[in-house]
């Protein structure tokens, strides 16, 4: 029988595993760990107020940043640190992309 991990135990444990960049099962099986149990507590760190956020900002450049000014349309694509990557294609007018990055911001 295991010992029981405390919250911050937990929460140290999704931190390792989301930067490790295995897959959940692998890296619990090598941890000893529940599988479904580190799955509900990285639902719970993400989607906890009392957490804090592990999302990464970087840097952005656009280019042809006049010709959006200008009334053109913006194609945009960004790698979050997790990996995911957001597209957003012709369509996307710059006041869109703002406020994208807006409610990314408060995430």
């Amino acid at each position: 029988m295991s010992a029981k991990r405390s919250r911050v135990e937990w929460e140290q444990l999704v931190a390792e595993l989301e930067d490790s960049g295995e897959a959940i099962g692998r890296f619990a099986a090598a941890r000893g760990v529940n599988r479904n149990t580190l799955a509900w507590w990285r639902w719970r760190t993400r989607s906890s107020p009392d957490t804090a956020s592990r999302v990464d900002f970087v840097p952005v450049v656009v280019d042809g940043l006049g010709a959006a000014n200008a009334g053109g349309a913006v194609r945009f694509e960004a790698e979050l640190p997790n990996g995911v990557v957001v597209r957003f294609g012709d369509g996307l007018e710059l006041a869109q992309l703002r406020e994208v990055v807006s409610v990314l911001a408060g995430a």
